[in-house]
């Protein structure tokens, strides 16, 4: 299941590939707000208590700038507000804006560092991480398929050399059947989508000079020439007929050839 959910794999690789730079990033918002909350709690200190008209408390009170920047936590869960882009412009900045216009000086480039820069650094991390994970994730999976496909090769190797009772380095018809009886061979060829009664069929397919026998380089690349499914076998197929209607047409000729040189 999981091989199958490559995606959603590499996006959480990705995802905690990504932890270490996001850390930092959190560190240094949380220095840069803290520097900004400190610099505006000390400039507001003596207008903390001017109330801001047209902002109410549930209870009907008016709010005053001691509630937004009294001290440095209120400060900082309302600069916080504020990088949210939660109601920061008629909540927050216009009406302290209205009493000490030098707040905008601080506050207006937090706005835009915050959701220009660090949100794009972010996003660019993310992008980074996640394409190297899909990268990593592509080297193992290709290492994992080569490595699937050299244990094959060897089985195939030893299904070969058992197979070849005579010990001449060729594989015959009966051979081949007989090799066909071990249990692990016939689950190979069920495994890569042949069963018992095209095993045979797969045998000539793989003798394409029609030699009678196949050596273990024929053996091995018409083996691994269908491991993929049926299709590859019978695409396999087509080309062993393709290629014997070529020698049958060969012959033909040659054999018109001859019967007008005899008429001549």
């Amino acid at each position: 299941i999981v091989r199958k959910l490559r995606e959603l794999r590499v996006l959480a690789q990705g995802l905690l590939m990504s932890l270490k730079a996001l850390v930092w990033i959190t560190i240094f918002l949380a220095t840069l707000q803290c520097v900004c909350a400190i610099l505006l709690v000390d400039g507001l200190r003596e207008q903390r208590d001017v109330e801001l008209v047209g902002l109410t408390h549930p209870s009907g009170e008016l709010y005053t700038i001691g509630d937004f920047f009294g001290d440095v936590p209120k400060a900082l869960f309302t600069l916080f507000q504020i990088s949210t882009l939660e109601s920061w412009c008629m909540g927050v900045v216009r009406p302290v804006g209205y009493h000490a216009p030098w707040t905008l000086l601080v506050i207006l480039p937090y706005i835009i560092f915050i959701t220009v820069a660090v949100l794009n650094v972010v996003t660019g991390i993310f992008v980074e991480q996640i394409m190297l994970a899909a990268k990593l994730d592509g080297d193992r999976l290709l290492k994992l398929r080569d490595s699937e496909v050299a244990n094959q090769l060897k089985l195939l190797r030893e299904f070969f050399h058992d197979g070849d009772s005579d010990g001449d380095g060729c594989l015959t018809p009966e051979e081949f059947e007989e090799m066909l009886h071990n249990s692990k061979v016939k689950a190979f060829f069920l495994n890569i989508g042949v069963d018992s009664h095209e095993a045979m069929a797969l045998y000539h397919t793989i003798d394409a000079d029609d030699s009678g026998s196949v050596d273990i380089d024929e053996f091995l690349f018409g083996i691994m020439k269908v491991r993929s499914g049926v299709k590859a076998l019978d695409i396999l197929s087509l080309t062993y007929d393709m290629h014997m209607v070529g020698q049958q047409l060969t012959e033909l000729t040659e054999f018109v050839q001859k019967k007008d040189a005899d008429k001549q």
